[in-house]
């Protein structure tokens, strides 16, 4: 029994090696990026869901578990992703930040 313990364990390593890897090739268009941001979708959504031309090996597209990785890693990925705003508005923070400290030292 344990033999098929580690057997699973180490299947499920190398999926989510290939997940991790495969997902470095996936990228939301604009127009699912906007939706998803709506809040509308979550790590389960079909935004998230594995193409041919995104993973290395087509055959794992039919097992649940690459899926589940796969899904999982791109929603990560994506959840880290801003928007030109947001950038714009960190950039603002930082140089109102930098300001007051060049004011306060004079």
């Amino acid at each position: 029994m344990l033999n098929g313990v580690i057997a699973q364990t180490q299947t499920e390593v190398r999926l989510e090696k290939i997940a991790r890897e495969d997902v470095k090739k996936f990228k939301l268009s604009k127009t699912d990026l906007k939706l998803y941001r709506k809040g509308s979708s979550g790590r389960t959504s079909d935004y998230f869901k594995p193409k041919a031309e995104n993973v290395s090996d087509t055959s794992l597209l039919r097992d649940s578990t690459y899926i589940k990785m796969y899904r999982h890693k791109a929603y990560e990925k994506n959840s880290l992703r801003k928007s030109a705003g947001e950038y714009l508005i960190l950039s603002g923070i930082a140089l109102v930040a930098a300001a007051v400290i060049v004011v306060t030292a004079l």
